[in-house]
């Protein structure tokens, strides 16, 4: 450790046995100080004398405030907090493990400290508590009082704290500042990284630059004094004016800096350094002269940092001699502070304009000071100014446009105050110099663009040399270039089933106005979409948005252009065009057939008119042959379904939702309410009742629903539950059941309670007649009722049922679970008249079963799977893995092979889908090839990756010593073929060998390309989808989309789709060359990948 004094003369080195790097120093006197730093390491400063302190940690301290010298305390690594009470340090439970680097305080019971991820703590006496201000790193702290405190970070974040919440200020700079302090809230420093140092006013922070090196801290003894430390021993100060270097004699950095009040200067740093300066000489003048004055008798005075035994010779030096002259020496009498001497202003007959005077002052083995003053001219010459005509708004900064003007050169350089009257339009330079010999200099003119529409005005620019003895000005025209015209906003394009886009559309204007804008809007077709007549942007707002009713015109018609015009009384009027997509054109699910989307009820009308209903508006129908997908003309899920006939149907769902079907089109009705509707019952004469409530019973409202055929009306159910399930004999006898347990009746006249002797979620209900009816629901639940009481039945099952049906000497429950494994699977339960058992088939859990007799039943569930009942059996319509699918490619239009988990394999030739004999059970990620002759499979696990290759009958693992999981493959060629890597690889085929070109280590889902110079590859699995680009050479980022994207493939370079899913949501993207647009997929389900062999054929 070094402890350096200053003898008057030199520098001394007083080793102190120390040794250990410092980072702070604090004192309240100059006999009272204390040091911390490395590995606990505390030192205290008593009356001379430098001695160690043993403290009860062996972490890091970065920071120490000292209150009085029996109340300190430091902090540092992991949290780490110790006082000092005057005898011992203790430690202090802080309430964070986050690194804390500096600490202050008003008082013992009101104590900030700040550290890494924005952390600051308060003390109040009693305990730490932890605040919120921000993210960054926060490196240093300084209280001015109670209701003022600052804290300035990495990134130059700083932070103010009135007294109740913590507030970011603007710093102007991006550096890193690591220490904050001042003399009063309008005279603050921070310094930082690269030389920086920010100063703050009481308005605004300022930004300046000292040398190159890093400042650790900074201390502020009065305005006109500020000393700022960092990397390689430097020490700045500040005298009021400017900074300037001082020499320490030392090249280790310095951490930490502290002054008395009689300016005893102490630094501490690296290695234990304590670098003491104990006498300072300051120099004072006044501000301005003028050139006339003369003599200034005793107007300079110089100050001693503390009294001198003895006499002192003190040195001055102007550097300007032909200006202003000062005595060559002036004697400081031993003990005394201060002195006064005379300074001698020279005057000439020259234009010379203002002078600054540098006067210095030194002594030996001392600490010199040097200060300014400003010199006016009393020889005035006339001054002009040239300014354009007028500037627009928009025209930003004007190089050169403006030029002052002095009637004849001057003798040395003329400084030239330039001032706007009105600054938030035009900014000009604060000063522009006249060069020595030359008679004039041009300036630039900022031009502000403050988005208002307010009109032009007269701006004028004044310009004054000296102390405003010789003043000019100018005026300026400036012009508004906010005119007065709408701006329309719209979504290029739209699907004709969107239904209402709430907000889709947006008016604006190019500023704020003063008075309100009302804006008529008409649409060009209002069987394509429809628009509000008029809306009102009110006075100084910009903007305005408004919903477009998109209209379903159920017609296979492509798409069709709708123009959209805005126009206001006095203002340009504006018209923009939407395209329609026709929603007859859409993706259509290929497998499953008909559709993926979770199905919830089933109803059978005859052998060859049965229809499903499911999740986001889903509907297939089976006419006796085959199910097809149907357009439902709502995107919101469908519970249930039933029908009068086949050309009478009606299904109910989320928010109030029942579509009806006449044998043509599903339409929607007007149910009058917007709660979920679980259940549909009806007889032969139209009479229809629907129940429901709120999601999983979150409404009040146990939901009873009538419709005699031409209006559905509300009827009073008697029950706050929700209510899932509905069935009757007849129109004056139902029963419908939902949460805890409830049943109600209805008699044709009223719904009444009914005990059921249970308290689980009811499900669903029905019955063979009025004695004979069941109950199902949660946790396996089945209920009876014989006629006059419900019973709660033995259950073979714990499983979740959620419909059932039957036939006299037949009932068959249907429901879920998970069966110790993570997907829930199909439960089945079945009452042959003597006893229940229970299946559990390999299919996804079934939500609705239906049918007309007991040989021939239907059933629905997740992920849009149908099974048939007949012979005493369950059968599927053929769905050829159940599971997941990670890729798909396309031989030709009727050829296709798709891989995934388990190493799954499946081949579609003949319009139909078969399994593959598969020689892993690795999961395969990545299928492409060249021919059915010539097909490779990429998967496998962890560290290990799997090649499967396929010759036209056999599949064959391939050894390529690839030590990460493949994800997707891509190639041009049998020979020229590339894979990507869960670990960030992408591997290349050449047709000897597999090698890997680059490492991103990020995890790639897909790669696809055109030619050997033009390969994509895409991760993101969140929600920043990342696309990788190789023109032949090198790998590079070319794209970042607000989507989890696994999958990408294209039919040329501005015909490119990426697909993927984020959180089981999915997402497929479209580029057309210029730009990426999000597309509606159709589906709930997850999406994997894509492919296609054209731009209208193609597969996710």
């Amino acid at each position: 450790g070094r402890f350096m004094t200053y003898d008057r003369l030199n520098w001394t080195d007083q080793l102190t046995g120390i040794g250990k790097t410092f980072y702070d120093i604090s004192g309240i006197s100059n006999q009272h100080i204390v040091a911390a730093g490395k590995s606990g390491h505390i030192a205290f400063y008593d009356n001379g004398t430098w001695t160690d302190s043993t403290t009860n940690t062996t972490q890091n301290l970065n920071g120490v405030w000292m209150n009085t010298s029996s109340d300190i305390f430091a902090v540092g690594y992991l949290g780490t907090i110790i006082h000092y009470n005057g005898s011992d340090w203790q430690s202090m439970t802080s309430n964070t493990i986050e690194t804390l680097n500096d600490i202050h305080g008003v008082s013992s019971s009101n104590v900030f400290a700040v550290g890494n991820n924005g952390t600051i703590v308060h003390y109040n006496a009693s305990n730490w508590s932890s605040v919120t201000g921000t993210t960054e790193h926060l490196n240093a702290v300084w209280c001015e009082s109670s209701s003022s405190v600052y804290a300035s970070g990495d990134n130059g974040s700083i932070l103010y704290y009135d007294g109740s919440t913590w507030t970011p200020m603007t710093s102007n700079t991006t550096d890193a500042l690591y220490a904050i302090h001042g003399t009063s809230n309008s005279d603050i420093y921070a310094v930082g990284a690269s030389g920086r140092i920010v100063h703050y006013n009481g308005t605004s922070w300022s930004a300046t630059t000292e040398g190159t090196e890093d400042f650790y801290d900074v201390y502020c003894v009065s305005s006109s004094k500020v000393y700022a430390v960092g990397t390689s021993g430097k020490i700045y100060i500040y005298n009021g004016a400017v900074w300037s270097e001082q020499t320490s004699l030392y090249d280790e950095t310095f951490y930490g800096v502290w002054a008395s009040d009689l300016e005893e200067i102490f630094f501490v740093g690296k290695s234990g350094t304590i670098l003491h300066d104990a006498f300072h000489l300051f120099l004072t003048l006044p501000e301005n002269a003028g050139e006339s004055d003369g003599i200034l008798i005793d107007e300079g005075q110089i100050h001693l940092s503390a009294g001198y035994p003895d006499p002192i010779t003190i040195t001055l030096l102007s550097d300007s001699p032909s200006v202003l002259t000062v005595p060559t020496t002036v004697i400081m009498p031993s003990w005394m502070t201060s002195v006064t001497f005379d300074l001698a202003i020279i005057n000439d007959a020259n234009l010379n304009g203002p002078r600054h005077v540098q006067i210095s002052a030194f002594a030996a083995g001392m600490q010199g000071d040097l200060t300014y003053i400003q010199i006016y001219d009393d020889d005035t010459g006339n001054l002009s100014i040239e300014l354009p005509a007028s500037v627009n708004e928009r025209d930003g900064i004007l190089e050169n446009a403006a030029r002052v003007t002095l009637d004849s050169p001057a003798v040395n350089d003329i400084t030239v105050y330039l001032e706007s009257t009105d600054t938030s339009r035009i900014i000009v330079p604060s000063v522009a110099t006249i060069p020595s010999g030359l008679t004039s200099v041009t300036f630039h003119l900022e031009i502000v663009d403050n988005i208002e529409i307010t009109g032009n005005e007269s701006i004028t620019i004044t310009a004054t040399v000296n102390d405003e003895s010789t003043r000019t000005g100018d005026t300026v025209l400036f012009i508004d270039d906010e005119d007065k015209t709408l701006i329309l906003t719209l979504p290029a394009s739209v699907y004709e089933d969107d239904g209402i886009n709430s907000n889709g559309g947006k008016i604006s204007i190019p500023g704020t106005y003063y008075e309100d804008v009302t804006i008529t809007l008409i649409s060009s077709d209002a069987g394509g979409i429809t628009v509000v007549g008029e809306i009102v942007i009110n006075a100084y707002e910009t903007e305005k948005s408004f919903d477009l009713n998109i209209v379903d015109d159920l017609i296979k018609d492509g798409t069709q252009m709708v123009h959209i015009t805005a126009s206001a009384a006095g203002w340009t009027s504006v018209t923009e065009t939407i395209s329609v997509l026709d929603n007859e054109l859409k993706w259509a699910f290929q497998s499953p057939i008909p559709q993926a989307n979770n199905l919830n009820a089933v109803w059978k009308n005859h052998d060859n008119d049965i229809f499903a209903v499911g999740e986001y508006g889903a509907i297939a129908h089976f006419d006796g042959h085959s199910w097809v997908s149907m357009e439902s003309n709502t995107h919101y899920s469908l519970y249930d379904v039933w029908g009068i006939s086949s050309t009478d149907v009606y299904a109910v769902g989320e928010y109030g939702v029942i579509v009806h079907y006449d044998g043509n089109q599903w339409s929607l009705m007007d149910s009058g309410k917007s709660v979920y509707l679980y259940g549909i019952w009806g007889d032969d004469n139209q009479e229809l009742f629907v129940v429901g409530g709120g999601w999983n019973g979150s409404s009040n409202e146990g939901t009873v629903l009538h419709y005699t055929g031409t209006t559905w009306n509300a009827m009073d159910s008697g029950t706050t539950e929700t209510l899932k399930g509905l069935w009757g004999t007849s129109a004056s006898d139902l029963y419908a059941v939902g949460n805890s347990g409830t049943i109600i009746h209805f008699d044709g006249a009223t719904w009444n309670p009914m005990t059921s002797n249970t308290s689980y979620i009811l499900n669903a209900v029905w019955g063979t007649s009025q004695t004979d009816i069941y109950a199902v629901g949660n946790s396996g639940v089945i209920a009876h009722y014989d006629g006059n009481i419900w019973s709660e039945l033995s259950s073979v099952t714990t499983d979740t049922l959620n419909d059932i049906w039957g036939a006299p000497g037949l009932l068959i429950a249907v429901g879920g679970g998970y069966h110790g494994g993570s997907s829930e699977m199909a439960t089945i339960v079945t009452f042959d008249g003597v006893e229940w058992t229970e299946s559990m088939p390999d299919y996804p859990s079934l939500k609705g079963i239906s049918g007309v007799d007991p040989n021939d039943m239907w059933a629905v569930g997740q992920y849009g799977i149908i099974l048939n009942y007949q012979n005493n059996s369950w059968s599927d319509l053929g769905i050829p893995t159940l599971q997941t699918i990670y890729d798909i490619f396309e031989l030709s239009t009727d050829e296709l092979i798709a891989v995934g988990d388990s190493g799954s394999i499946i081949h579609y030739t003949n319009h139909t889908w078969t399994a593959m004999e598969s020689p892993t059970t690795k999961d395969l990620k990545g299928v492409w090839g060249t021919s059915i002759n010539d097909i490779y499979a990429v998967g496998g696990e962890n560290d290990y990756g799997v090649v499967l290759h396929y010759d036209g009958n056999t599949w064959t693992e391939v050894d390529t010593g690839i030590l990460e999981k493949l994800n997707a493959i891509w190639g041009v060629s049998s020979n020229d073929i590339f894979a990507v890597g869960y670990s960030g690889g992408i591997f290349h085929y050449a047709g000897s060998g597999w090698y890997e070109m680059t490492d991103t280590n990020t995890e790639f889902n897909d790669i696809w390309g055109t030619s050997s110079d033009n390969v994509y590859a895409v991760n993101g699995m969140s929600m920043s989808g990342k696309i990788f680009h190789y023109d032949g050479s090198e790998w590079a980022l070319i794209e970042t989309l607000n989507g989890g994207i696994q999958g990408i493939w294209g039919s040329s370079d501005n015909n490119i789709f990426a697909v993927g899913s984020e959180s089981g949501s999915p997402s497929i993207f479209h580029f057309d060359g210029s730009s990426w647009s999000e597309m509606d997929s159709g589906t709930s389900g997850e999406i994997r990948d894509i492919h296609g062999n054209s731009a209208d054929n193609i597969y996710a």
